[in-house]
């Protein structure tokens, strides 16, 4: 395990969130545990694996920080999260989209926390391609970054329990993540090697070579006025698959996705935007839909309906997330009018709006789980998306 490079705040839940007005945050997450112990292995692969990105990001002043999530109002009790900071709404994407190009495991949740203390990355730097695989023993993540006219590489291994297994590994050529191996030195540490015969050409003139891979579907399309009255657009959920497969038997291979929203009229895309990247295993997995629009009050529009549902091995509810989104296009831009998250949720239209069940965990396993459940309209109001009861 690779120690603490640099200063660690380590709160364990005693400190209470960053001070100031209330108001709902995405904060994001590199990783954590159920345990204080098991967040400290994820703090410390933190400060080991920034080391090679000097200069690509700020964090405010005291993050990382170790934290009980029950100290953070709105996220589920039970575990201890390394948290990099609270960002306002919508303003958390270039930062996450950051971090899980280093660790696929960062995530966000909805918090009512004030948003003072969201990563702020370097101007002019762009994520050029990140892609990860999955072996018995670690993660190993390769990404290619770009500032200026600049690229650079480098490769990361994380063990399940959060260690660091070694050092960074700087990459002089384009190559596909399956060309990245673990061995052991002469020495017997354990370290990450190229495997000379898949390098390719340098990354300053072009994209490392497992980009060609992905196929890209249109998964879901939808015909309306979106950005005005009477406007004939078509709003598309596109979902491209990487499959990334080790040649070792011992090796399962993953699934790497990314789900892509668009907005076109005829043959011309009028904004697109990367929803989420993530990766499907043999023990967990995720997936983007998108259900039926929703009528604008008497505005003439519609809005998209996307739900994000996430699974790993378990049988209780607290194996399972989900999110729903209600997104508006004004022409130009996306807007997100309403957001919900819970363990599981099921949707069905109504005539005065959308029907909204929701359960979360609470305690307990199989015939003992406890669950709360909501039930809920979503209606529109005055250029919003409001609960009503049903």
């Amino acid at each position: 395990m690779i120690t603490s490079l640099l200063a660690m705040t380590v709160l364990l839940g005693t400190a209470p969130p960053p001070a100031g007005r209330i108001a709902d945050a995405q904060v994001i997450i590199w990783a954590g545990g159920d345990n204080p112990e098991q967040a400290k292995h994820w703090s410390e692969s933190f400060a080991g694996a920034r080391g090679p990105l000097a200069g690509t990001f700020q964090l405010a002043e005291g993050y990382p920080q170790i934290v009980e999530s029950a100290k953070i109002a709105g996220m589920k009790p039970g575990f201890f999260v390394v948290v990099l900071g609270f960002c306002p709404l919508g303003k958390e994407e270039r930062p996450l989209k950051f971090f899980k190009a280093i660790f696929p495991g960062t995530y966000v949740r909805r918090v009512h926390v004030a948003p003072d203390s969201c990563p702020q990355l370097s101007p002019g730097l762009q994520l050029v391609s990140s892609r990860s695989r999955v072996t018995s023993s670690a993660t190993i993540v390769l990404t290619y970054l770009r500032r200026g006219g600049a690229v650079w590489g480098h490769a990361w291994a994380f063990a399940k329990t959060g260690d660091l297994l070694c050092p960074p590994f700087a990459l002089n050529a384009a190559m596909s993540v399956d060309c990245i191996r673990l061995e052991r030195d002469d020495t017997g540490e354990i370290v990450l090697k190229s495997q000379p015969q898949c390098t390719g050409a340098e990354p300053e003139v072009a994209l490392p070579v497992d980009d060609a891979g992905d196929d890209c579907v249109e998964q879901t399309v939808h015909t309306g006025s979106f950005s005005r009255r009477g406007a004939q657009e078509e709003a598309v959920l596109e979902i491209c698959t990487h499959v990334a497969s080790s040649p070792q038997s011992d090796s399962p291979s993953t699934t790497a996705k990314r789900a892509i929203l668009k907005f076109r009229r005829g043959d011309k895309v009028l904004a697109s935007k990367e929803l989420d990247a993530w990766e499907n295993g043999w023990e967990w997995a995720s997936d983007w839909s998108m259900d039926d629009p929703l009528p604008m009050g008497n505005t003439g529009r519609l809005a998209l309906v996307l739900r994000n549902q996430s699974y790993q091995e378990g049988d209780s509810l607290a194996s399972k997330s989900a999110e729903m989104n209600i997104i508006a296009f004004d022409g130009r831009t996306f807007a997100t009018l309403c957001h919900r998250q819970a363990n599981a949720i099921s949707l069905t239209p109504q005539s005065r709006g959308l029907h909204v069940k929701t359960r979360d965990h609470l305690s307990g396993e199989g015939s003992a789980e406890q669950v709360e459940a909501h039930s809920f309209l979503i209606v529109y109001d005055h250029g919003e998306f409001v609960e009503r009861k049903p």
